[in-house]
């Protein structure tokens, strides 16, 4: 930050111009955070719970993803027992504009049901389905 602050509006003014042109560099959208499909921060490695964090208007972000530090709670277990669980929150924003709210849907509860039954991730798929692209 060794420029005046009117040189480095000028090429921050550049950059968004060519991003909203869709001709950026390569190389700038290889070392930018704001060009992926999905950010996830883990807020739990700095001790504080997940928030609901806006999405950028600059890049192609379209999922953000925040998970927080692990918290302990009391539950009532299947037997009626009061156990102690641990958990994690986490929270989404998501772009609305990319895919509509069912489809959302079901992919939020294709990954809980992930999360609940890892195992599953390592069967084997019934099909393997080719990408055409």
């Amino acid at each position: 930050m060794f420029c005046p602050g009117f040189i480095v509006k000028f090429l921050i003014a550049i950059v968004r111009a060519l991003d909203y042109h869709r001709i950026m560099p390569k190389f700038i959208n290889e070392v930018s955070p704001f060009h992926t499909s999905a950010f996830i921060t883990d807020l739990g490695s700095i001790g504080i719970q997940p928030v609901f964090h806006h999405l950028y208007e600059f890049g192609t972000t379209s999922i953000f993803v925040a998970f927080g530090a692990k918290i302990k709670e009391k539950v009532i277990d299947k037997e009626n027992n009061i156990v102690e669980k641990k958990y994690i929150n986490i929270k989404a924003v998501t772009d609305e504009r990319i895919v509509d709210g069912h489809y959302y849907a079901s992919s939020f509860k294709f990954i809980r049901n992930l999360m609940q039954h890892p195992e599953s991730l390592e069967l084997h798929p019934e099909k393997v389905y080719e990408d055409i692209m």
